[in-house]
């Protein structure tokens, strides 16, 4: 009986091959989630649903069942790209800023918060601009994770009993020698959005590359009228 030896070089060479193919794979289905991202920034108008006010009289009666990145890429324009890539970077990464906790008249957490909420988003597409919880119990407490780009006062919150994407508004300490009545010290108002902040249409790639992270997060369900 006679008994053949393999070739350590060729093993090697086979090895190799195997590897660079399914790196390969690997870039190709990546490059095509960001192409498929990015003809959804471009295509996807801002709102699916807007109303100017809702009341959140109900936290998880409407969950918001869309994905992270369809409520990242409708809220994109409220921040710049840069910021929107750290934003995806921080939710894919469970990377949060702070851990709120919210009241009927505000909203607490290591940070200092405003106690106003905006653009929550709930059910399949629906976005409520300003959102209404006048009508909880004042011992009501709601928490969630809140995640905002360096140096800014706008930042991403998602309550956990729904699941809803919302923005909220943090406190930023006043830079050394500005003072609270000065244009230094003076904070903007909340859903006061500057013309700055709304991305140039060649940034959209930097924002699908960022949102491209998100694509595969999990769908939430739920049904309802109201944000949840």
């Amino acid at each position: 009986m006679t008994y053949q030896t393999q070739d350590p070089a060729r093993t090697t060479w086979v090895s190799l091959a195997v590897a660079m193919c399914i790196a390969a794979v690997r870039a190709v289905l990546l490059l095509a989630t960001i192409a498929l991202v990015l003809a959804f920034a471009l295509a996807k108008p801002a709102y699916a649903a807007t109303l100017p006010a809702a009341n959140w009289s109900a936290p998880g009666a409407d969950k918001y069942t869309g994905t992270t990145a369809e409520a990242i890429a409708r809220l994109a324009h409220l921040f710049t790209p840069d910021q929107v890539a750290e934003l995806a970077g921080a939710i894919a990464n469970g990377q949060p800023t702070d851990h709120v906790t919210i009241t009927r008249d505000a909203i607490a957490g290591t940070e200092t918060w405003r106690p106003g909420i905006s653009h929550m988003h709930f059910g399949a597409d629906k976005v409520a601009v300003r959102v209404d919880r006048r009508g909880w119990h004042p011992a009501r407490m709601e928490g969630g994770p809140a995640y905002c780009p360096l140096g800014s006062e706008r930042c991403l919150l998602r309550p956990d009993v729904c699941g809803n994407w919302a923005v909220i508004n943090r406190v930023l300490p006043l830079a050394e020698g500005a003072s609270a009545g000065g244009p230094a010290g003076t904070a903007p108002q909340a859903g006061a959005y500057s013309a700055k902040q709304v991305p140039e249409p060649r940034s959209a790639a930097l924002v699908a590359a960022a949102l491209g992270a998100l694509v595969l997060l999990r769908r939430r369900c739920a049904g309802g009228g109201h944000p949840s």
